[in-house]
């Protein structure tokens, strides 16, 4: 039962870690969007200026938020549910940890920290 409930706990905590990170994520692209608009629209009116000035911050901070959700918030997700299939399902390392390695080629769960994790939570 202890173990279980540790399991859940992890879950909802790493489930909550996620969301913040992608929260971030969002506020640290948003910014930059804003201010370079602001910028653009009180420095002219020229509307090919402006969309000069607007559009590499766009183009930029759109493939970093990118970059920064596939490098970041995906693998803490599949980390998540690697570990929920760890507490509910004994066979899940195999399983989860070989998908992912197979779809992203590399592993997001480490299985040693697993191991560890639960003989920690064993004892």
């Amino acid at each position: 039962m202890l173990r279980w409930l540790n399991g859940v706990i992890l879950t909802i905590v790493s489930w909550i870690t996620v969301l913040v990170i992608y929260v971030i994520a969002v506020f640290v692209v948003t910014i930059p969007w804003i201010l370079s608009a602001v910028i653009a629209f009180s420095v002219t009116e020229n509307t090919l200026i402006q969309w000069l000035i607007i559009a590499p911050a766009f183009i930029f901070w759109g493939v970093f938020f990118f970059w920064f959700v596939a490098r970041f918030v995906y693998p803490c997700i599949f980390g998540v549910w690697g570990m929920a299939g760890l507490v509910f399902q004994k066979a899940a390392e195999v399983s989860f940890g070989r998908v992912f390695e197979f779809i992203t080629g590399r592993a997001f769960l480490m299985r040693q920290d697993v191991r560890w994790y639960f003989s920690k939570v064993k004892s």
